[in-house]
């Protein structure tokens, strides 16, 4: 029996067995099996490792206007907040935008078109609207209590990271060139839309960095708060999105709860009103 337990090798062990699972899970001829082979093994393991509260499946994410994502490999989402929908089958779940922390695709080898596909699901997923009632209002994850906050803390998904989805892409390796990968990325004239990380379990990462006044150089969680791409081999790649992602749950921001929006139509009719004391 080991004396000790090394955290940091659990947490790299973790991402090589995410990537393993969903290539594994990805082989299989069976549609069902796909499904229950990553809620079983992968998707409960990220689970684990994440705080309380915070919910891991796949599917798909919706908005209250009727626009709907591609299908993602895997959902961060509020467990206790989030209206899910079909949700007898992880696999074909439907989760309501503001309650959606990160979205996630997982890739063996990270080629050209597996990197477009990406990209081109990620561009749904930042299009989807959160339902704004006022710009001033917004809530921190994992909590109902709505803030009012000055004009300058205003809810703006488009020009803030911290109020966006955090998409990320995870793979084993990459098959093609980093600054391809970034050239690619350019190529879309949204900033708003870039995904927020792509790593590789073998050590490659690529995020975003920006130049303080003092003259240092800091990472940022994205493109939004940038100024430039960071990328190169690091020691623990996997750690570094996890730590991301635990950074988001924390400052991350969405809108007011409001389910209503979901199950409720909005109807014009008349009616009596009949007061309640003669």
């Amino acid at each position: 029996m080991r004396k000790n337990f090394d955290t940091f090798e659990y947490v790299d062990d973790l991402g090589k067995d995410l990537v393993r699972d969903f290539e594994k899970a990805g082989k299989t001829t069976h549609p069902h099996s796909v499904g229950e082979g990553r809620e079983k093994s992968a998707i409960n393991k990220l689970k684990d490792i994440l705080p309380s509260g915070i919910g891991v499946g796949s599917g798909f994410v919706i908005d209250s206007f009727g626009n709907v994502s591609s299908q993602c490999d895997i959902v961060i989402y509020e467990k206790d907040l989030c209206i899910k929908f079909n949700s007898d089958d992880d696999r074909n779940c439907y989760y309501n935008c503001e309650s959606v922390i990160a979205v996630g695709e997982v890739k063996s080898n990270l080629n050209k078109r597996d990197l477009e596909d990406s990209i081109n699901k990620f561009k749904k997923i930042r299009n989807l609207k959160r339902k704004i009632e006022n710009p001033r209002n917004f809530r921190n994850y994992l909590s109902k209590l709505t803030a009012y906050g000055a004009e300058s803390e205003s809810y703006n998904q488009n020009l803030k990271c911290l109020d966006q989805i955090f998409t990320f892409i995870l793979c084993n390796s990459f098959m093609i060139n980093y600054k391809n990968i970034i050239e690619i990325i350019k190529e879309n004239e949204n900033i708003y839309e870039y995904p927020n990380a792509i790593v590789s379990i073998d050590g490659m990462l690529i995020g975003y960095s920006k130049r303080y006044e003092n003259g240092t150089l800091g990472n940022v969680i994205g493109a939004l708060s940038a100024d430039s791409f960071t990328s190169g081999k690091v020691s623990s790649s996997f750690s570094m999105l996890l730590d991301k992602i635990f950074f988001v749950i924390e400052h991350g921001r969405s809108v007011r709860y409001n389910p209503g929006i979901y199950i409720l139509k909005s109807e014009n009719y008349s009616a009596d009103i009949i007061p309640i004391k003669n």
